[in-house]
This record gives C-alpha cells, structure tokens and sequence, in this order.
C-alpha cells in the first residue's frame, strides 16, 4: 500500500497566535512599567521601615506602590486571558503554552501577595 504523505496547509500564524503573542509583548512593556514604578518607589536610604508603612524618609512611597500593586493585577489578568487562548488553541504536539505569560503571570500573582501582606 502506498502512504500518503500528509500536507501541511497551514501558511503562517493566524489571528489567535498573533494575539497570544500581542499580549506577551504587551506583558513586557508592563513588567518594565512595574520595574521603574518601584524603582521610583524606593527610598534613598534603608532605615528598616516596611513597604508602605512609616511616612519618614526610609519609607516606600504609597503612591507608587499602589501604582505598581495596580500594574500586577493588570498584568495579572492579561497572563490569564492569554493562557485560556492558548490553553484553548493547542491542537498539536508542537504546540505549546507561551512562557512569557506563565513567568509574568507567576511573578505578578507573587507581586500582589507579597503586596497584601506588608500593606
């Protein structure tokens, strides 16, 4: 018997890896939002005060860890949403889940936890 060689039809990414991969660059752009919001948090010296609490010159500006605090919950969201597309969209067994929004994803749930507990 003869096989028959099996074609591959497919020409390129469609609309819904183009958004997967939409919301890993996206995820990039926040988590550089998130880096310079803390980084603008930060205080100038260390006197051993928490992250929100104090209000002296040691403290963490409140303001901008909000911000931040707002930032992972955003980004937080955008992870989950691209991972139910792409949880959704793997059919083959080269297919498999963008890592960018598992990293980001994990790292933004680590943010907001960390973020209610010393707040």
């Amino acid at each position: 018997m003869a096989e028959k060689k099996i074609r591959n039809r497919r020409r390129g990414p469609d609309i819904l890896i183009k958004t997967i991969n939409g919301f890993a660059v996206i995820s990039w752009v926040i988590i550089f939002g998130i880096f310079i919001t803390f980084s603008l948090a930060k205080p100038s010296t260390w006197r051993g005060v928490g992250l929100t609490g104090g209000g002296g010159p040691g403290a963490y500006n409140p303001g901008y860890m909000q911000f931040a605090f707002y930032l992972m919950v955003i980004q937080l969201l955008l992870c989950a949403a691209g991972l139910a597309i792409n949880a959704n969209r793997i059919k083959r067994k080269t297919d498999s889940l963008n890592k960018s929004l598992i990293f980001f994803g994990c790292f933004s749930l680590i943010g907001i936890i960390i973020y209610i507990i010393v707040a």
